[in-house]
Formats: structure tokens, sequence, C-alpha cells
């Protein structure tokens, strides 16, 4: 907890006519709080004898406080709804754990076929695809490799884009081999084809690559995927790998959020 301090350095805080002043908290300095715990001391000292407050430790508990005479003050930090508990029971489920595993049965037996037994070194797109990684290795025949990559553009403020980042390129040697991209949903297509054109330029042999989901969207790149499980309309997804701010990532199937 941050203090404030007035020009006498003396801490900003609730107090009446003849007592102590007593500190309380601020979480973050800002004007709405301070016009609120003004306000709030003005008034103790119009209408209350002379007394005490607590210090409390909590910003949830003066928050409490300020509700009685200023209920904004609660709205003020609202938990997002879909990051409550409670939210999944309004999640609809677009498609089931059961329709993902025969799609990925028949991605690996075609993915085998287009190898022809060699090696593949797959390449997983951290966070979203480590789900539809694990349960498709594990039903190809083929050999293989596993590494990890990560390509960010959204982040934990949620479905705003900002710029991609690709980390983990200078970790994997991929030079001559046959490289297999696993990422989560292709709906611009800037991140996997931004991933695979920095592939390229490492010498592989081939590049393909296999998405969870395709939107029916316009794409902003002329690149598609080898490999798609599922063609969706534009709805916001969360489940098996999927995310909202970091959270629903265990959702055993793919739901629509919102």
């Amino acid at each position: 907890m941050q203090s404030i301090y007035t020009a006498r350095d003396s801490k900003i805080g609730f107090g009446c006519v003849g007592q102590p002043r007593h500190l309380i908290p601020l979480a973050s300095p800002n004007p709405f709080r301070l016009g609120c715990f003004s306000a709030v001391s003005a008034w103790l000292k119009w209408r209350a004898p002379p007394c005490h407050l607590p210090i409390f430790e909590s910003l949830s508990v003066y928050r409490l406080i300020l509700a009685a005479f200023f209920p904004i003050a609660m709205w003020s930090q609202e938990v997002d709804p879909l990051l409550r508990p409670a939210a999944r029971e309004s999640f609809r489920l677009l498609i089931s754990k059961e329709a993902i595993g025969e799609k990925l049965q028949d991605a690996a037996r075609r993915i085998d076929a287009d190898f022809a037994g060699e090696e593949i070194a797959i390449l997983v797109v951290l966070k979203g695809a480590m789900f539809i990684a694990s349960d498709l290795v594990s039903r190809l025949e083929s050999p293989c490799t596993v590494d990890c990559i990560r390509a960010m553009s959204y982040g934990a403020r949620g479905d705003t884009r900002g710029d991609l980042e690709i980390s983990g390129l200078s970790q994997i040697d991929i030079q001559g081999k046959n490289v297999l991209v696993v990422e989560d949903i292709f709906d611009s297509g800037a991140t996997l084809s931004a991933v695979v054109a920095e592939l390229e330029k490492l010498g592989p042999k081939t590049v393909r690559s296999v998405v969870l989901l395709t939107k029916r969207v316009e794409h902003a790149t002329d690149y598609r995927p080898n490999y798609s499980l599922f063609e969706i309309e534009d709805h916001f997804v969360i489940g098996y790998g999927l995310d909202y701010k970091e959270r629903w990532r265990n959702l055993p199937g793919i739901y629509i959020a919102r």
C-alpha cells in the first residue's frame, strides 16, 4: 500500500475534530479516491462526535465504507464478468471433446500419409496450441520431435491485438527438417503467416501447419494452413487451450464465451 502525504508531510486519512488522524492506506492515489475521502471526512467532522476510526489493512474494507456514501466507488473496480467462476454457466458448447478427438484422428492419418514415414519436427505455438499438440502427437505414427515457440499479440488484456512477438526461434534447429507448426486458431492469419515466414529463414526442408480452428472471416494474408480441424463463424471462443485473459484454457471442449 502507498501512503499519500500532504504539504505538512502528514498522511491523509479520516479524522475527527480533537482526535489524532489515522491512516487508511490507498491502493493508488487518484482524484476520485481523494475526493471520496475528503467528502466523508468532512461529513464526519460535521455530524459525528469526537471518535477514532481504525487502521484498515485491506482495500476492500475502506471501499465498503465509501460505498455507504458513494455507491459508485464499488463499481470502479468491478470484476470482469467472464473471469467469475459463475460465468461458465453462460458458455455455450460449440465443439465437444469427442468431436475434436475424431477430427484429430483423421488429421493424424493425413499427416502420416503426407510425410510418408519421414521424421517430423513438431513446433507448438504456445500457449493456445498445447492441447491440440499433445493430443495430435499421441495419434501420429511418424517419428517426431517436439519443440515450442511463443507468439504473442493479445496478452493479458484480452482481445485487443498488439504487436506480434515471436520468441524461442533461436533455441531450435530445423535446418533440413520437415516442420509441422501446430497453432490453435487461424482468424486474421497474421500470426501463423509470420511464424511460417520466420521459420523458412532457418532452412527447413518443408514447413506445413495444422490449426484447430479456422474462422470464416476476411484474412489479412494469402497464407492458409495445410490442415484445419474445424471451420467456425466469427465467435469469441474459449476452451481446449483457448483462453480469455489466461482463463478457461482447461475447458474440455470449445465454447462460445460471448
